[in-house]
């Protein structure tokens, strides 16, 4: 229902908002649907230069594929949400 109305807004910044927080919640129940999620998230947020949801997104997949996945994507992922952290001003 949360993505349907985001998706009804036609925004980015709100899809990609409302992608991460269902793939935040479903990390540990349903991974790869979460995976999928976070990745939009992280595609839409990327597009409307949302930084800081980009981070979060980020920071997201990185738990999960630490959790369910392999450890050399959960760096990777880990490793970009440094980035974003760092662009927005962020202490890491």
């Amino acid at each position: 229902m949360a993505l349907e109305a985001a998706n009804e807004t036609g925004s980015d910044l709100i899809r990609g908002y409302a992608n991460y927080a269902m793939g935040f919640a479903l990390t540990n129940t349903e991974p790869e649907q979460a995976r999928l999620l976070l990745l939009e998230a992280i595609e839409q947020s990327e597009r409307v230069g949302a930084r800081q949801t980009t981070g979060m997104a980020y920071r997201q997949l990185g738990s999960l594929e630490a959790i369910h996945g392999e450890p050399a994507d959960a760096v990777a992922a880990i490793r970009h949400t440094l980035e974003r952290f760092t662009q927005t001003g962020e202490w890491v």
